[in-house]
């Protein structure tokens, strides 16, 4: 279990996966967090042959958690849906798929379930 952070929620995992490339999007993310939580966050890109696919964040105070979070691979994420809601999960789920089959996540035990 992590240790307790002072105005982040138990259950929010570490770190987040955001699944976009578009850096403004994630200023945005990160000042939205910050206010909500009241304690700064930080963003590093998720990149695989210099092409960044997302990002991951956690609060600043637990920073250590983005260390070794990389792609080892390019995710599938080929935007085909028909609206903007559904190449939203098909990024999401792309990145997910591959960072679950390649890195050790949010710190948690092989074979927990991560959904």
């Amino acid at each position: 279990m992590h240790d307790s952070i002072v105005g982040v929620p138990e259950h929010l995992p570490v770190p987040l996966v955001l699944a976009t490339a578009n850096a403004d999007k994630v200023r945005e993310i990160l000042e939205v967090f910050t206010e909500r939580f009241g304690i700064a966050f930080v963003a590093q890109p998720l990149e695989f042959d210099a092409v960044t696919y997302g990002h991951v964040m956690a609060p600043a105070a637990r920073a250590e958690s983005l260390l070794g979070v990389a792609l080892a691979a390019r995710p599938d994420m080929d935007e085909t849906a028909d609206t903007l809601a559904g190449n939203a999960r098909i990024k999401a789920e792309g990145l997910r798929a591959i960072l679950m089959r390649n890195t050790v996540f949010c710190g948690l035990p092989e074979g927990t379930d991560h959904d």
